[in-house]
């Protein structure tokens, strides 16, 4: 349960955050893993993998 201190941050804003974008282009996670190599972090209570969320962002439903 969040408490009076806790601010709640877009979960766009939280994604974002933990993407650096190298000098050659690549985007490097910056944010947890799943310990099986996979970037991901907490989406509407749900733990979701980075890249399966980029790519719904930018392309749309996964086919």
């Amino acid at each position: 349960m969040p408490n009076q201190y806790t601010e709640k941050i877009d979960p766009l804003v939280r994604f974002w955050q933990k993407v650096k974008i190298q000098d050659n282009g690549c985007w490097e996670w910056t944010g947890g893993n799943s310990g099986e190599g996979y970037g991901g972090f907490s989406f509407n209570s749900h733990w979701v993998r980075a890249h399966r969320f980029a790519y719904e962002l930018l392309a749309g439903p996964i086919p």
